[in-house]
Order: C-alpha cells, then structure tokens, then sequence
C-alpha cells in the first residue's frame, strides 16, 4: 500500500521520482498491484504518478487502484521541452468475474 501524505502549502504530490544521467544504468521503478490511497482527504491537492526528473528515468505502473490521481497522471515537464528519453507508463486491466447458478427441478 501507498499512502500520500498532505504536502506542505502550495506543493504537489509525485508518488514516484527517478532519474539517472546514463542511459546504460538498467534501473527504474515497477508499482503493480498494489493499492494507492490518500492517508488524508486530498481532494484539494494535486497528487501525480511521478515527475519527470533528469535526462533517463523509466517508471511504470501496472493494474494499481488510485482514484484520486490527477488524470493527467504525471506532473508536467518543467521547461521547453521533455527530453525523448524518458519513458513512464502506466496500464490498467478492469477485470469483471461473472459467475451463474444453475437450478435442477427434479
């Protein structure tokens, strides 16, 4: 589980932020599966996946539950232009189970 926290006055929330300066550093950050949820009402506070940061970073999220997110989903660039070399993602899968009951009569 995550749990943003209120930030300071006038800040925004970034759940995630990773960068590294040399593109042949195989690091990044994977968050599946896991329930992202305010620890308190932050319905007046802007709450993002992550911030770009430095010229590599490499985040992705998959099939995690945060309402609460700004749909933009990550923070906007700072500046004229994101470099290419970035890459976050994020997916999410809506599965739906059905099930029936069937009933003999004799």
């Amino acid at each position: 589980m995550i749990h943003p926290r209120r930030p300071m006055t006038g800040q925004q929330n970034t759940i995630t932020a990773e960068g590294k300066f040399d593109p042949n550093q195989n690091t990044g950050i994977l968050i599946q599966n896991c329930n992202i949820s305010p620890f308190d009402n932050l319905s007046d506070v802007h709450t993002f996946l992550g911030r770009l940061w430095k010229n590599h970073s490499t985040i992705v999220y998959i099939n995690n539950m945060a309402g609460f997110i700004d749909p933009k989903g990550w923070m906007p660039w700072v500046g004229t232009s994101a470099p290419n070399t970035i890459f976050y993602a994020k997916h999410v899968v809506l599965c739906i189970l059905y099930s029936s009951l069937t009933t003999l009569i004799d």
